[in-house]
């Protein structure tokens, strides 16, 4: 998080390159910023697993349906 006044006083002095924001924001002219760490705990979420399986099969049978117009041309083979 920043402060806006911190942004508001630095932003006239930022290299505008646009590599490494919060770098840049830091060592512009100014007075010493004190930057504090935060932590953030990620919440245990069993609803992703089943996002991903459903993506994996959208895909797989996404990847057969392409497949299968591009080599039959979207005829199906003849039963030998």
């Amino acid at each position: 998080m920043l402060r806006r006044e911190v942004l508001e006083a630095r932003v006239r002095e930022l290299s505008g390159i646009g590599f490494k924001i919060l770098l840049d924001l830091l060592t512009a002219s100014g007075p010493p910023v004190r930057v504090l760490e935060l932590p953030y705990l990620f919440e245990h979420v069993t609803g992703w697993a089943v996002a991903g399986v459903a993506g994996i099969l959208v895909g797989a049978v996404w990847n057969y349906s392409v497949t299968g117009a591009c080599t039959w041309g979207g005829r199906r083979p003849r039963a030998s």
